[in-house]
């Protein structure tokens, strides 16, 4: 972790409160990081746009539990961005979209025409986008390896950045085998 520009932050909740820590984050905690309001923050202007990305462990395409998609997936964590954010400016993007939807989403993203995308590990292999300024991994990346990856969209262009990762009980196994080195032998991660 040796990428001075960008700050690491992991928040502990339960389950039931995940997404109000995600809120928080979003509308208080990421904004004051830059010394904005969150409109000023939000605000799209250009290349000086202060993107992001949250990271979901699944795509949640499919439909779930009484039709809703999954609550730790892309689609309902892009809905939940489009509730926050001004003027609904969060894309999705994963290898379940269908391609028309993730190429626009794409394109806007890069081209600053959306502040955020609610996206899998899939977005970002040969994108070099330099103005993501912050990420938030809604649960823990399937490996270390993996989080710093995702992490290292930030700040591609040299300046400050942060990245957080919501921590929660909702897979304690998990979470365990990948934080806790004398529970997995390193060559299981």
């Amino acid at each position: 972790f040796d990428r001075k520009e960008i700050e690491f932050r992991v928040v502990n909740c339960n389950a039931p409160t995940k997404e109000k820590t995600l809120q928080n984050i979003i509308v208080n905690e990421i904004p004051s990081y830059f010394g904005k309001s969150f409109n000023d923050f939000y605000n799209l202007n250009g290349e000086n746009t202060q993107c992001g990305l949250v990271f979901c462990a699944i795509a949640g395409e499919d439909r779930w539990r009484n039709g809703k998609f999954h609550p730790f997936g892309t689609r309902h964590i892009q809905s939940l961005l489009n509730t926050w954010l001004p003027e609904k400016r969060c894309g999705i993007y994963n290898g379940q979209v269908q391609s028309e939807e993730k190429k626009v989403n794409a394109r806007q993203f890069k081209n600053n025409e959306l502040v955020a995308l609610s996206a899998t590990k899939s977005y970002g292999m040969g994108i070099d986008k330099p103005n993501i300024r912050w990420a938030v991994h809604y649960g823990i990346s399937s490996s270390i390896e993996s989080y710093y990856q995702e992490a290292g969209r930030c700040a591609r262009d040299g300046k400050k950045a942060v990245s957080w990762i919501i921590l929660s009980n909702d897979y304690p196994e998990d979470n365990l085998r990948l934080l806790d080195s004398t529970k997995t032998s390193v060559n299981r991660l």
